[in-house]
C-alpha cells in the first residue's frame, strides 16, 4: 500500500516504474508493454530501503498501473511472482478491468 510520502513515476524511456520515498528513489520495476499486457521483468529496492516493505509497495503500485491501463499483469520477476503468490489480494484489489 502506498504511503503519503510515496510518489510513483513512470520513466518510459527506461521502461520502468520508479517509486520515490521522501524524494529519494527507493525502488524500480522494469517492464515491457505489449498489447493487452504489461510484463514485469525485474524489481529492485535501492540500498538503504531494504527491509521496509518497499518491494511490496512497488509491486502493488505496478499492478495498479497495469490495471489502470487495462493490461494483464505478467510477472517474470521472481520477487514479484513470489509476492503475488503470497499476497493474491494485490491482484484482486487493483480494480481489474
Amino acid at each position: 500500500m502506498a504511503q503519503p510520502d510515496d510518489e510513483l513515476r513512470d520513466a518510459p524511456q527506461l521502461s520502468r516504474l520508479e517509486l520515490y520515498v521522501g524524494g529519494e528513489l527507493a525502488a524500480t520495476a522494469i517492464y515491457r508493454k505489449d498489447p493487452g499486457k504489461m510484463t514485469f521483468m525485474t524489481t529492485d529496492v535501492m540500498q538503504g530501503f531494504e527491509g521496509q516493505g518497499i518491494g511490496g509497495r512497488i509491486v502493488t503500485e505496478a499492478v495498479k498501473v497495469a490495471r489502470e491501463q487495462g493490461r494483464e499483469v505478467v510477472a517474470v520477476c521472481p520477487f514479484m511472482t513470489g509476492y503475488l503468490e503470497r499476497h493474491p489480494e494485490a491482484l484482486e484489489s487493483s480494480d481489474a478491468p
